[in-house]
């Protein structure tokens, strides 16, 4: 009969570290195989997604399985290994930003996917600016509805485009310098749109090319795709700005390209007013 070991855990979310973990506790106690037991209440993440995350993380490790019930395993008492404080702050780390901890295969997901988008975003700016993102995020998402499109997207890129904010001014102006040299002359009050895009792609793994477009256009207003627009706009109209942007609301949600016109010409002259004082 095989010798199984159980190693149960929240998995918020699964990290190398965990893997690592259950490796070493199958060479330990001499384990044919280990089988994973996500706990279904108390991570940030629900149930069913911390489950698919371990379940994929673990895909490539023939010694490795996951299992929703301990009745699944047979035989005598398993040797159990708890996830420890240690892995729980490796996931706690995860959440707050660092995705290298992450197994490879599922960055994309993490990040695509917006299961720790709240606390990712809140960990990488202040107060005022994450208040700001869920302004846009929830704005992005009603226009998004309004014409049918997917808002889950809008919600995810509102949540997402001032990302690079929470960067000092040194990392970005460093990021500028080197990587995109020939964006030196735009104001830094834009840079933070490419360095946003940046970080969503190379650091966190995303790919949805429409996301990232949308991200590094939020600010000069000059993508014209759907989602591009719909965050332009709630960037510009979220009643945290502090004015009274229910019309260009209204028009948003019944004509988009419309809307997009206006606002953008409104900032154009906004803009030219200030440079006349």
């Amino acid at each position: 009969m095989k010798k199984i070991g159980i190693f149960r855990g929240l998995f918020d979310p699964i990290t190398a570290a965990h893997l690592e973990a259950a490796r070493h506790f199958r060479k330990k106690q001499r384990l044919d195989a280990v089988l994973f037991l996500c706990e279904k209440d108390g991570g940030i993440a629900d149930g069913l997604a911390r489950f698919l995350m371990v379940k994929k993380a673990i895909r490539p490790y023939r010694c490795l399985a996951i299992t929703e019930k301990l009745t699944a395993v047979m035989g005598k008492e398993p040797a159990v290994l708890n996830e420890s404080e240690q892995l729980k702050k490796k996931s706690e780390q995860v959440r707050k930003g660092d995705f290298s901890l992450l197994p490879a295969c599922l960055r994309r997901d993490a990040i695509e996917s917006g299961i720790y988008a709240d606390p990712l975003v809140r960990n990488m700016v202040n107060e005022h600016r994450y208040r700001h993102s869920l302004s846009v995020a929830s704005l992005s998402r009603d226009i998004a509805e309004a014409h049918h499109l997917d808002s889950r997207k809008a919600w995810l890129i509102g949540m997402y485009h001032d990302i690079a904010k929470g960067l000092s001014e040194q990392q970005t102006d460093d990021y500028i310098k080197i990587e995109k040299p020939y964006e030196f002359s735009y104001p830094q009050a834009v840079w933070h749109a490419w360095v946003g895009y940046y970080l969503l792609k190379h650091v966190y793994g995303m790919k949805d090319k429409e996301m990232l477009r949308a991200v590094r256009h939020h600010c000069l207003g000059d993508d014209g795709s759907p989602l591009g627009m719909i965050v332009y706009l709630a960037d510009k109209l979220e009643s945290g700005r502090g004015y009274d942007s229910s019309k260009e609301i209204e028009l948003a949600k019944k004509d988009l390209k419309a809307a997009f016109e206006l606002v953008h010409q409104q900032q154009a002259d906004f803009l030219a007013s200030k440079e006349k004082v």
